[in-house]
């Protein structure tokens, strides 16, 4: 069994928490990311996990696992040594999320997974497909405000030129209006 790749960011990639950091872990099409708080038993570790790929990026689910010993260098080893378990458990068995109760800012995950998704995208792809792709993804975590959080991970400005692609996506019949379903013509 492969061992997924950690990759750890600085306090300054994410919105400050308890943590200092967010542990990202992947293994195959999976995609977590884990937030390690502190609690009165030793430490508890919320993840975010994601499906990612070209045909069914989604939300996949939400945990919290206590993570028990005194150190966060213990910790970490001891999520570590679970992570590919965590990940194969909720392949397996996922079929959508459930809005997450978390300690921690959510929107930092999310928008974790969002990136990693946007890597995914074609880079050449045409803006309003790729917007109403992100857009489909974000509401696989019942993400609230998706324009907005679109709009800061591409860096813009402007939430209304999102607002604005996703309109034309609906003219399109690519994303359904608020209240009808999806009218796709091929």
């Amino acid at each position: 069994m492969k061992n997924p790749r950690v990759r750890n960011y600085p306090a300054s990639y994410s919105t400050p928490v308890d943590t200092n950091e967010i542990l990202e872990f992947s293994l195959g099409e999976m995609l977590a990311t884990v937030e390690l708080n502190q609690s009165n038993t030793g430490w508890t570790s919320e993840w975010w996990v994601s499906r990612l790929n070209t045909e069914t990026a989604q939300a996949a689910g939400f945990l919290v696992i206590p993570v028990f010993g005194g150190s966060r260098e213990v910790a970490l080893r001891r999520v570590s040594h679970i992570s590919t378990d965590v990940l194969e458990l909720i392949e397996q068995a996922s079929g959508g999320v459930a809005p997450a109760v978390s300690s921690g800012d959510r929107t930092k995950h999310i928008a974790h997974h969002l990136e990693a998704f946007i890597g995914l995208l074609d880079p050449e792809g045409e803006v309003v497909t790729n917007t109403a792709l992100m857009y489909e993804f974000l509401e696989t975590f019942q993400t609230p405000a998706p324009a907005k959080l679109i709009a800061e991970v591409l860096g813009m400005d402007s939430v209304r030129t999102i607002q604005d692609r996703l309109d034309r996506a609906r003219d399109r019949g690519l994303l359904a209006r608020p209240g009808r379903g999806k009218n796709w013509t091929g």
